[in-house]
């Protein structure tokens, strides 16, 4: 389990990090796009390195939703807020966006109607902490796949 919670940490430190180069990145067009795509390279990447450091699976989802805990811990609120069982301040969704940031240029790239009072681009970014997660599921899946080889 100490290995798991090397890897959520690592997989954290690679969240704020890639947060921040997309949010610098949005003054260059294009830029944020291509840090994007670096994002998910580097969430792949590391799934890939765990399947050498991690005995199985278990692991991998253990750092992996350790990791994106900020990420659900924003994502249930606004998702029961939108389903009309909370009221929230303004700050969760605003909080919600921030921590998605890296998957925001790629998120822009789809036209979005409003929908029930909200835009629907904010109901593509609740499902994002678990689209993150398997972003690294695949990158072990490869990785485990090319160690058996």
């Amino acid at each position: 389990m100490r290995e798991a919670g090397r890897w959520a940490w690592r997989l954290l430190v690679t969240q704020a990090l890639c947060i921040l180069a997309v949010w610098l990145g949005s003054w260059v067009p294009g830029l944020e796009t291509v840090l994007a795509g670096v994002y998910l390279l580097a969430l792949w990447q590391a799934g890939r390195e765990m399947a050498a450091d991690l005995p199985g699976p278990p692991g991998m989802w253990a750092a992996a939703s350790l990791s994106q805990l900020p990420g659900w811990m924003l994502t249930v609120p606004n998702l029961l807020a939108y389903l009309g069982g909370w009221s929230l301040a303004g700050d969760y969704p605003f909080l919600l966006e921030v921590w998605h940031t890296p998957w925001l240029p790629l998120v822009a790239w789809m036209a979005f109607p409003a929908w029930g009072g909200y835009a629907a681009y904010f109901l593509a970014l609740l499902p994002l902490s678990a689209l993150t997660m398997l972003v690294v599921a695949a990158g072990y899946a490869w990785g485990r796949r090319g160690a058996s080889s």
